[in-house]
């Protein structure tokens, strides 16, 4: 009987010799960032909504890439959001300076309500006016067709669930 070697390649695959069988020596990409709080909450959405999408992303190994770019999208938008209240309603280093306790109030509300703004409308990336529109609202995406407005869910024309 001949000896088997300890590591073989087949069709671009690495297997590794485990007792008297080849097991696939398969390595998910490293991803370093966190999720956070919006990529947490995208995932449990994934999981009770759209469990299909999501063993898709796990299947193809980019499901943290995936939440931590989301989780930065979020939070970048949550702080712009946030910047932009504060200069509109006078917030200011001042304010922060002579009240505390009211610019510490000021900016828990400011902060509350940017936050439903990210949550609800979920960022939305736009084309040309003539070109269609990629909205994500609810967490999960919509295609918005530019000519007749019609809406077309995205499962529904990719995934089947």
């Amino acid at each position: 009987m001949s000896e088997l070697k300890s590591r073989i390649t087949e069709n671009g695959i690495d297997y590794i010799l485990v007792g008297d069988y080849y097991i696939p020596n398969l390595k998910l990409p490293e991803e370093h960032r966190p999720i956070g709080k919006y990529g947490r909450m995208h995932r449990e959405y994934l999981r009770e909504v759209h469990p299909v999408r999501l063993n898709t992303l796990i299947l193809i190994g980019e499901l943290w890439t995936y939440l931590a770019d989301l989780n930065e999208q979020a939070q970048e938008q949550l702080d712009t959001i946030m910047e932009q209240m504060k200069a509109a309603e006078g917030v200011t280093e001042e304010l922060k300076r002579t009240c505390q306790m009211e610019w510490v109030q000021h900016c828990n509300n400011i902060h509350n309500r940017a936050e439903e703004i990210v949550l609800h409308t979920g960022g939305s990336r736009s084309r040309t006016a003539d070109e269609s529109t990629w909205q994500s609202g609810d967490g999960g995406f919509a295609y918005f067709s530019g000519k007749d407005n019609e809406s077309i869910n995205i499962e529904e024309r990719y995934c089947v669930e």
